[in-house]
């Protein structure tokens, strides 16, 4: 088991109080990721490919209005989650109902 990644997990509620069989078992499935500052992580209609989680650093979540503004729904930090609410919120649940950057 990758330890860094089971660390956080355990930072993250979701997940905190999981079996080590059950760390296990999500620990084996996780892809990560890393971003730069300024990247674009989805776009509001992308496809939901599964659920974000920040080791570091902060991503600002927002909807562009219809004049162009950015809407900004939320900032998340290390150990926060997202993209799993948004898409009950705001479409379906196949499609990101918002639009998340690494900032």
């Amino acid at each position: 088991m990758n330890a860094d990644v089971e660390k956080i997990l355990r930072k993250t509620p979701l997940f905190a109080s999981l079996s080590e069989k059950e760390m296990e078992a999500l620990t084996e499935r996780v892809t990560t990721k890393r971003s730069e500052r300024g990247e674009l992580l989805f776009s509001e209609g992308d496809p939901c490919a599964g659920l974000f989680l920040i080791a570091s650093g902060k991503v600002r979540i927002f909807k562009l209005s219809s004049n162009g503004r950015e809407q900004v729904l939320a900032v998340e930090g290390p150990g926060s989650s997202f993209a799993e609410l948004l898409n009950r919120l705001f479409v379906s649940a196949d499609r990101r109902g918002a639009i998340a950057r690494h900032c």
